[in-house]
């Protein structure tokens, strides 16, 4: 039987990007339960540290800019506040070639759970490189000796904050919309639906009112679109992002990181895929969404995207985001 380790400081390392840091809340929650009364400290960038800030499961972020492993100053920076920090445990949810190399050089004799070689406690399952999608995260946990009871069900309606002056500002107040996601980062284009002009025509001829939130990438696209397009200074937060979401009637979108966000929130969902990536390798699947995957998005009709929204709507009856 795996005991799992005995840890007061623990550090978690988990880099983007947003729709796996979104994935992997489920594990984080699981390590609290597991040990109630450590601090739990997160490695992951900076552009993460509002997320984190807000996260429940854990106690501190500690951010790593990711430079280079080849620039020794900012490696030897890097150890030194490693070192200060006294981690008694290491859970690399990461589990790339970056943080195999940390625990080469900052936490050899340190307890580890993940995939290098050479760790206390390593996941040893034959068909490791099998399991894809949330099941990594729970068999790394069980391996590691830990209970798991979230991970392969995260439910992240803690990011969201109120936004009721964002609703009466936008005139959204008391009236049903749905929030859309046309855009997707720019070196991923190919992740875009082209129809949603004529979506949101369906939408309003039902009485619902279209919202949409640009990123940097998506400002332009979404200008095109007869919606209400909602902009912070000059862009929403994440929490503001999730408070829109849990307030919409349900979501459609991309495969792009706020659609993940909205999955894992339990929020209604159709989540659009090209063959670009399948789906079920994203751990997007959940009874809230329905995946629609196609091998090319421009061919994919509007009524079976308006099709699986309604029908989202008449047979999924759990609380969108309890």
């Amino acid at each position: 039987m795996i005991t799992k380790p005995a840890a007061k400081n623990i550090l978690v390392i988990k880099h983007g990007a947003l729709g796996d840091i979104i994935q992997a809340d489920g594990a984080f929650q699981d390590i609290r339960e597991n040990y109630p009364d450590a601090h739990i400290t997160v490695m992951s960038e900076p552009a993460y540290a509002k997320y984190f800030a807000r996260c429940p499961w854990v106690d501190d972020i500690f951010e790593d800019p990711r430079s280079s492993r080849w620039h020794l100053p900012a490696m030897a920076k890097l150890r030194k506040r490693i070192r200060a920090e006294k981690f008694d445990f290491v859970v690399d949810l990461q589990n790339n070639g970056r943080s195999g190399s940390y625990f080469r050089f900052l936490f050899p004799k340190t307890p580890w759970s993940g995939i290098v070689r050479g760790a206390s406690h390593r996941r040893r399952s034959k068909d490791r490189n099998k399991i894809i999608g949330l099941p990594r995260y729970q068999t790394q946990l069980l391996e590691a000796g830990l209970i798991s009871k979230h991970a392969i069900s995260p439910n992240i309606s803690w990011l969201a904050e109120d936004v009721s002056e964002l609703l009466a500002k936008y005139d959204l107040t008391d009236k049903p919309y749905i929030f859309l996601v046309p855009g997707s980062s720019a070196q991923h284009i190919v992740k875009r639906w082209p129809h949603y002009k004529e979506l949101i025509t369906k939408l309003e001829a039902d009485g619902y009112k279209t919202v949409t939130c640009p990123g940097p990438d998506d400002v332009e696209l979404c200008k095109q679109l007869p919606s209400v397009m909602i902009q912070g200074d000059p862009y929403l937060d994440w929490p503001a992002l999730a408070g829109l979401m849990k307030e919409a009637s349900f979501v459609v979108g991309n495969d792009t990181g706020p659609v993940h966000l909205a999955a894992h929130m339990n929020q209604i969902t159709v989540a659009l895929f090209g063959r670009y990536f399948p789906a079920y390798k994203s751990g997007i699947h959940r009874p809230n969404v329905q995946v629609i995957e196609v091998d090319d998005l421009s061919n994919l009709p509007v009524q079976e995207v308006y099709a699986a929204a309604g029908n989202l709507l008449r047979n999924y009856r759990a609380d969108p985001v309890s």
